[in-house]
């Protein structure tokens, strides 16, 4: 009798080398995504650490023209902080979508690891069927020599 052959054994290759890709821009979306809020923190502690500077220069008595500058730094640092908050918000989307996309592709895996399973279970059983026919075949002729000799 044959060995056991998938015969979606080039479906499941496929399978598995796009689950693989999914993984890979999972993989580069969550780096996308730190990277998103790195700079999100590094703005915030520049902002945090600006506010604190505008209350020494208040107290030290800066000029107008000093003040105001200090200022639109700090809200163009405001602007960037919002901006690099929506940067996030789509990166997290991307992440998530990404990870929607990983797992339909493991489902699909899955799925096809089941019927190889299965039909594996189903070949071993006719196998064993074959084998026991195959047996109960010898032990007649034997059987049936014994009993002419």
């Amino acid at each position: 009798m044959k060995r056991f052959k998938f015969t979606l054994e080039a479906l499941a290759r496929v399978y598995t080398a796009k689950q693989e890709e999914k993984q890979r821009a999972l993989a580069q979306a969550q780096r996308s995504l730190r990277e998103a809020e790195s700079v999100l923190v590094a703005a915030a502690v520049e902002y945090e650490r600006c506010q604190n500077d505008e209350a020494v220069l208040r107290d030290k008595g800066e000029t107008v023209v000093q003040m105001r500058l200090f200022v639109q730094y700090a809200f163009e640092l405001k602007q960037r902080i919002e901006r690099q908050k929506k940067v996030i918000t789509e990166r997290l989307k991307e992440v998530n979508l990404a990870r929607k996309i990983l797992l339909d592709a493991s489902r699909r895996v899955k799925a096809l690891d089941q019927l190889k399973e299965r039909r594996f279970g189903e070949w071993k059983k006719s196998r064993v069927r074959w084998e026991r026919a195959f047996t109960d075949e010898i032990n007649q002729l034997r059987f049936v020599r014994v009993g002419q000799s």
